[in-house]
């Protein structure tokens, strides 16, 4: 059977050391590390994406939530069906970086907002009239069974249809 280079083990050990198995066992141990310095992935990540599968109507002057229909990750079942709100699971209480964007097929005009409410706070993003995207980030402590509600609002005159995206990763404990 062929080995990997990178992997191969002197044997028998230099000279003074006797060929017990901590020394192999060490031995593998550097050779890893040395092959996994510098490489990077992403850790586990804990948390949800949610996309709206197509754009939707949004009417004009309401505090609206997108209905999440896809699913892109939910890791731990913080999103249900096409609910439009995400749940914190127990036990996965801790620090979120939670991020929405929306995008207009066409350009919103009066007042516009995207605002996430959770926990009896609202976490608000004003936009200009004449944007069609806007995306509002934040990274708050949320503890179990916290329900996250995220909506947008516009005052365009008449519905408008919008696409969303809605993240949400636990970044710590």
């Amino acid at each position: 059977m062929p080995t990997t280079t990178a992997l191969a083990i002197p044997y028998p050990p230099p000279t003074g050391v006797a060929p017990d198995v901590p020394y192999h066992l060490q031995q593998l141990a550097e050779k890893v590390e040395s092959i996994l310095k510098g490489r990077t992935w992403a850790p586990t990540k804990t948390g949800w994406d949610l996309l709206t599968s197509a754009a939707q109507s949004i009417p004009t002057a309401t505090a609206t939530s997108p209905t999440w229909d896809t699913e892109a990750t939910d890791t731990d079942g913080f999103h249900t069906g096409t609910a439009q709100t995400v749940t914190i699971p127990a036990g996965l209480g801790g620090v979120y970086c939670m991020g929405l964007a929306v995008t207009a097929t066409a350009t919103l005009t009066g007042r516009c907002f995207l605002d996430l409410a959770l926990g009896g706070s609202n976490y608000r993003l004003p936009f200009p009239a004449g944007d069609d995207r806007a995306a509002l980030s934040i990274t708050v402590t949320l503890p179990d069974n916290t329900t996250v509600v995220p909506t947008v609002l516009h005052t365009s005159g008449a519905a408008r249809n919008l696409s969303a995206r809605f993240q949400g990763w636990r970044i710590a404990q």
